[in-house]
């Protein structure tokens, strides 16, 4: 490694630690700016990734995957709007890549680069106030007799013994270990995410499921003989265990029932969304009676169920550590951020019509997201945990 790249290393782990002057931030953006492709071999990015395993972050995004992304890099930019913020796709990934994984601000330091030149970011330009981190992993567990454990504050090792089953918390998962047959009444377990939380937990039958923020699943300590079935809302991400006795039934209240035997798949059933969104990626699901087959999705209504193809990248980014924001509205991208940073999100005016595209990182500050989304000419305020759209 030369000189030079001793330099920008130095650099970035100056801004990684906030402890980088004015006078280095400008410095870091000028390299940025005018860096060419043989400027950082493969070996120095290797060494910054090296680096970042001292500087894990609290929840960490599937960083192989957004590397592998990355380094794939689609030689064509993508536009978040048709006239604004450009993610950039091509040899400049492989420079985002290592600085988001040492610095954790990926939408900070990307830059808007056209073929035709290219614009600086501003490193230090954040919205006034309180930083706001992002989510992490935890969640709620109520057992069958109303204990409420919160799952974020408790250690390794068996957390609760039921009718016929061990809660075993390991490294921020729960799993359950059916010890014998239930005896009796089923006993059921709630398990919840807050705003700003995800958590993961594997089922008594070894099904494994992903709570997305604002989410619940409801289901027995043993599953019967006959069949199994959960309950679900909020956005929950499946990978049912085969088992062509017992049918694995998903029922969102009076919404929608999904029938499967053993596949993956995501159920997004918000509330405050118009339908329920099941997404399949493997296997053959039916959605209120209707089948679908990998890559489709069903929309449930309450009159309906429409099967069109689907963005399965889009659908299960957020189980990556990713937002995907491709083809999104303002509001369906402001419900994300409600969800993942515990905020308000209130709007000024009318809804400005904007669509908005590409991936980035959910490790992210609200406010370094903010400053992307402000390159495509919606504007932000924000007062404590409550973000005004500004028209």
């Amino acid at each position: 490694m030369d000189l030079q790249q001793e330099r920008i290393l130095y650099l970035l782990h100056r801004y990684g630690e906030r402890t980088a002057t004015a006078e280095e931030r400008g410095e870091l953006t000028a390299w940025l700016a005018s860096a060419q492709a043989d400027d950082v071999p493969e070996e120095f990015v290797t060494l910054l990734l090296d680096n970042d395993a001292q500087q894990a972050p609290e929840t960490e995004p599937d960083w192989d995957l957004v590397y592998q992304r990355i380094l794939a890099g689609r030689e064509a930019t993508e536009t978040l709007n048709s006239g604004g913020l450009r993610f950039i796709r091509s040899t400049w990934l492989r420079y985002a890549a290592a600085i988001l994984l040492l610095a954790g601000l990926i939408g900070v330091l990307y830059v808007s680069i056209t073929k035709e030149g290219s614009e600086t970011a501003q490193l230090d330009q954040l919205p006034s106030g309180p930083e706001i981190q992002p989510g992490k992993s935890g969640a709620v567990l109520v057992l069958a007799d109303g204990t409420q454990l919160v799952l974020d504050s408790l250690r390794n090792g068996v957390i609760a013994s039921q009718n016929g089953s061990k809660a075993i918390l390991q490294n921020g998962r729960l799993a359950y270990d059916p010890d014998s047959a239930a005896t009796g009444r089923i006993s059921y377990n709630i398990l919840s995410t807050p705003k700003g939380r995800q958590f993961q937990v594997t089922l008594p039958d070894g099904t494994k499921a992903w709570l997305n923020a604002a989410s619940y699943i409801r289901f027995p300590t043993v599953f019967a003989d006959h069949e199994r079935k959960v309950e679900v809302k909020g956005e929950v991400y499946l990978e049912v265990v085969k088992d062509a006795a017992r049918p694995f039934r998903v029922n969102v209240p009076g919404r929608a029932e999904i029938e499967v035997l053993g596949t993956h798949f995501n159920v997004s059933a918000y509330d405050n969304d118009r339908a329920v969104n099941t997404t399949l990626l493997e296997g053959s699901v039916r959605v209120n009676g209707v089948k679908i087959k990998p890559g489709q999705r069903a929309l449930a209504t309450g009159q309906a169920t429409e099967v069109a193809m689907a963005d399965v990248g889009r659908a299960v980014a957020w189980k990556n550590g990713l937002f995907n924001f491709e083809g999104a509205s303002l509001e369906e991208v402001m419900k994300q951020l409600e969800r993942w940073y515990d905020i308000e999100v209130v709007y000024a005016g009318s809804i400005p019509d904007i669509a908005f595209g590409g991936e980035m990182t959910k490790n992210i500050s609200l406010q370094g997201l903010l400053i992307v989304l402000e390159k495509s000419d919606v504007n932000f305020r924000l007062e404590g945990r409550k973000l005004i759209v500004l028209p």
